[in-house]
């Protein structure tokens, strides 16, 4: 399957449960991460020059108001 296909049915399935914000939560989530890689800032070092970057963002972390104490 084609990112644009995959993308297409992640985006068809949050309309259909009227979930929008969460995408675009998503969305923001992503684009701040990436801006970060760019400016090496990530929360580890990567090395320079071209990067392959997975991100694996499950939908209930932006569901989900439940924060955890981890002190």
């Amino acid at each position: 399957m084609e990112e644009k296909e995959a993308l297409e049915k992640i985006i068809s399935f949050l309309k259909e449960r009227k979930e929008k914000g969460i995408f675009e939560r998503i969305e923001a989530f992503h684009d701040k991460r990436i801006k970060k890689i760019e400016r090496n800032d990530a929360s580890v070092p990567l090395r320079e020059g071209a990067k392959i970057v997975l991100h694996l963002i499950p939908f209930n972390s932006f569901v989900s108001p439940k924060n955890y104490d981890l002190s």
